[in-house]
């Protein structure tokens, strides 16, 4: 029968009473094998994840450095009178818009750490309802 792990786990501590010891201990293994899949796939998905935060990590690292430097740089020029207003002000809000898109990507840095905490949280929940809820045709088949 096909259903999530926790429905199966379930409908095990339900027939619990019931059970011989032996088919106590096929229904649990069929509940650990389902358990150590889903556990994989949800590994799979942080290590991605972890992958894709590095990545933009260190860019977000670069582009204050940067951003840092552009305003410093600015300040100088502008400190020494190199520049119009109208240069200091065109200047200064390139720099703001790339302040604006580091803001962004430090909360699409900020969104993928939540969706790791929800995974790791309970890794077998997340599975059965990013995946087995959501697509019978690839939930488990258990004997029970």
């Amino acid at each position: 029968m096909k259903r999530t792990i926790r429905s199966a786990r379930a409908a095990l501590e339900q027939a619990t009473p019931e059970l011989n010891p032996e088919m106590f201990r096929r229904r649990t293994a069929e509940i650990n094998q389902a358990t150590a899949k889903a556990t994989e796939a949800a590994d799979s998905t942080i290590s991605r994840t972890f992958t894709n935060f590095v990545t933009l990590r260190d860019e977000i690292l670069v582009d204050a450095c940067e951003l840092r430097d552009g305003y410093a740089a600015l300040i100088q020029e502008g400190e020494l009178g190199n520049l119009s207003a109208a240069e200091l002000h065109e200047r200064f809000q390139a720099l703001e818009g790339q302040k604006r898109a580091l803001v962004r990507s430090e909360q699409r840095l900020e969104q993928e750490t939540d969706f790791v905490a929800h995974i790791e949280e309970d890794p077998i929940a997340w599975v059965d309802e990013t995946f087995y809820a959501k697509y019978p045709d690839i939930t488990p088949d258990f004997s029970f």
